[in-house]
């Protein structure tokens, strides 16, 4: 009886030892085939005794196909990168692999990145430096996600933001967050404003019931987003 116990034991064991595979197709959109994307699977264990996850790599040759050997069972992150491109998701990439297994039909859809170009100026059309800009979907239910775009990016000193996203309708918020929290408003005596500004949405707006939503399309390059900052008070 001891005996058959350890022997399981010992096949179970081997079993979870086996190394498994994974592969699939990198598309666009449309369904067409994407080149040159490179894919990483990182290990997500967070029982793992490893200081570093491990990570594993591909790049889709010119039928978009892709193939990771030699994978442990366990939950990987799925990261993909190309020069022009977003990664699409619902949610953030996950593949689960079992021991042995062969994963062969995993798709990687990939988008023509969007670019939004514009500035952030004050209340006289002076450039601001600093302020953070981002983009939120105007519809909440939407279900497409985008990684490895600039979604949320600081003006530079001429007051310019360059976000890139993936294609559709985004409201483009632009906020000070570098203003310590308990910073109140300046005390001045020559009439002019003192108070901080506030986040304010494309062109100027307080809200997103005012504001105007900025579309762009895959591969779109969008310029001319300028947002006019509001103060309190």
């Amino acid at each position: 009886m001891r005996q058959l116990l350890l022997i399981s034991l010992l096949v179970a064991g081997c079993l979870r030892a086996q190394p498994g595979s994974a592969g699939g197709v990198a598309v666009d959109q449309t369904g067409k085939p994407v080149a040159g994307v490179h894919i990483r699977l990182i290990t997500s264990d967070p029982n793992s005794n490893e200081s570093d996850p491990a990570v594993y790599g591909a790049v889709s040759d010119k039928a978009g196909q892709f193939s990771v050997e030699g994978l442990k069972s366990g939950l990987y992150f799925v990261m993909a990168e190309r020069t022009g491109f977003v990664q699409q998701m619902s949610r953030l990439s996950m593949l689960a692999l079992k021991a042995g297994q062969s994963l062969t039909d995993y798709k990687i859809t990939m988008a023509a990145r969007a670019l939004i170009v514009g500035h952030v100026l004050d209340e006289y059309g002076d450039p601001v430096q600093g302020i953070v800009v981002l983009v939120e979907p105007v519809n909440p239910n939407q279900s497409a996600g985008f990684m490895f775009g600039r979604m949320q990016v600081p003006t530079d000193e001429r007051g310019e933001f360059r976000l890139t996203t993936g294609p559709g309708k985004y409201y483009v918020k632009a906020a000070d967050m570098l203003r310590f929290r308990g910073d109140g408003p300046e005390i001045r005596t020559d009439g002019t404003p003192g108070t901080p500004f506030i986040a304010t949405f494309y062109p100027s707006a307080a809200n997103t019931s005012s504001a105007g939503g900025v579309e762009v399309a895959a591969g779109q390059d969008l310029a001319g987003g300028d947002i006019r900052l509001l103060r309190t008070g």
